[in-house]
């Protein structure tokens, strides 16, 4: 389903991502642990093509969901093919209900056909 090989990342000159790859397949939940700097964010980001190139930029590594590759691909339409990040740093629209700040998160076509289904599943786990 989503396939990362071999990624390169650097700040600078700095390298922050060596020779990274990881597989998530259909129905798997994975997950990526690691103190503060390890570069979690970083390999998030250089997955939605979020990440601004440094003074190397990425360097070679490959990235594929469903079968197809993401290189070059702009952020927005990775995010329509299905794939997203939520930062820690992102906060709700206070001003908003919990329901509508959770409708916000099925902006893109696929997400919205499957809408009162994901939310459903949400309110019975939080009442």
């Amino acid at each position: 389903m989503l396939e990362v090989e071999g990624i390169q990342v650097y700040y600078g000159d700095v390298p922050i991502l060596r020779n990274v790859s990881l597989a998530v397949n259909e129905g798997e939940i994975v997950t990526v642990i690691g103190p503060n700097g390890a570069g979690k964010t970083t390999l998030l980001k250089t997955i939605v093509n979020l990440l601004p190139p440094g003074k190397k930029g990425k360097g070679p590594g490959k990235i594929f969901y469903l079968g197809n590759d993401l290189g070059g691909l702009p952020p927005e339409e990775i995010i329509r093919k299905g794939i997203a990040i939520v930062p820690e740093g992102s906060r709700v629209f206070p001003e908003m209900t919990v329901a509508d700040n959770l409708r916000l998160g099925s902006y893109i076509e696929k997400a919205k056909t499957q809408q009162h289904e994901t939310l459903d599943g949400i309110f019975k786990l939080f009442p």
